[in-house]
């Protein structure tokens, strides 16, 4: 499965929503949303008009990071990032019908076990990305491949993730991969989300 992840970048802001369209007419059933660079009341109007996009497809909406946006605009779940609110307190709020996803950056966050109290698990960063600054080391393929193994929960990839490198991220055990650049860079959308769906 594929996830477009929506942009980070500041200049791609007035493509989201045809981008959002474009990826979902080609097929993919999931958007992440998290819209950097906004104010609060930003970040709730526009979460609110994706969620009218993934309506209309019948795909599902994750919101990124916040909690309260996830809950204001009844999308399908949130996922929470270490720097985020903790795990617990998280799953104390959330109503049973939204999925929960947690990030795995680093191996050593395995030995806590928090992750299973998610529903997805988010791992990254696999490849290097200039679409996001990242502080922490790469995750990288055999990172996946450990994290694979320590869990049967759904691992939805992120990093650096492109058409022509996504067939190893799923052979290392990547049930879904988040894509940001690949898609937004695209000359032609249709044929990037289906040359990454062929490989599942």
């Amino acid at each position: 499965m594929i996830q477009l992840l929506t942009s980070y970048i500041p200049e791609q802001k007035p493509r989201l929503e045809q981008v959002v369209k474009d990826t979902l007419e080609a097929g993919c059933t999931s958007i992440q949303f998290c819209w950097g660079y906004s104010t609060d009341l930003e970040y709730f109007k526009t979460a609110e008009r994706v969620k009218r996009i993934t309506e209309a497809y019948g795909a599902e909406l994750i919101v990124n990071n916040r909690l309260d946006v996830a809950l204001a605009v009844e999308a399908d779940g949130v996922h929470i990032g270490q720097d985020d609110m903790p795990i617990e307190q998280a799953v104390k709020i959330l109503p049973s019908y939204m999925k929960l996803g947690y990030t795995i950056d680093c191996l050593s966050q395995l030995d806590n076990n928090r992750y299973e109290m998610a529903d997805t698990i988010g791992v990254g960063v696999i490849y290097r990305t200039n679409t996001k600054s990242h502080r922490k080391p790469l995750v990288g393929l055999d990172g996946l491949e450990i994290i694979r193994k320590a869990t049967m929960k759904e691992i939805i990839a992120i990093g650096g993730i492109t058409e022509f490198n996504c067939d190893d991220v799923f052979k290392s055990g990547a049930d879904t991969v988040a894509v940001i650049g690949a898609i937004y860079n695209s000359n032609n959308i249709a044929k990037t989300v289906k040359s990454i769906m062929d490989y599942r």
